[in-house]
């Protein structure tokens, strides 16, 4: 058995006018697709949507994030790398496949 896991923004499964979320909106497609696809040779896939997590990054995209987009990921609140990074790999650890909240 095998396991592959994969991380991208919690918006990725929501369309925002004026916001990559429709290169998200694809890339979380495919990460499905590639689910059912490894699912036969006993390989399971995480997909973690975590919400705001406290990185230098993120304080950087907060200058420039537009007012709409702010608004949507402010009710999820802020989480700290190291909750993101162990709940990633408990739901890893027995193959759960999509990872929405910390």
């Amino acid at each position: 058995m095998g396991s592959w896991m994969d991380s991208i923004t919690s918006l990725g499964v929501v369309a925002v006018r004026n916001f990559s979320a429709n290169t998200n909106c694809s890339y979380t497609s495919i990460i499905i697709i590639y689910h059912f696809q490894v699912k036969p040779y006993n390989i399971s896939v995480t997909l973690c949507l975590p919400p705001d997590t406290d990185t230098p990054g993120f304080a950087n995209e907060e200058k420039t994030k537009p007012m709409e987009t702010r608004l949507i990921s402010q009710s999820a609140g802020l989480v700290s790398p190291k909750a993101v990074a162990k709940r990633l790999m408990e739901d890893t650890l027995v193959s759960y496949f999509r990872m929405n909240a910390v």
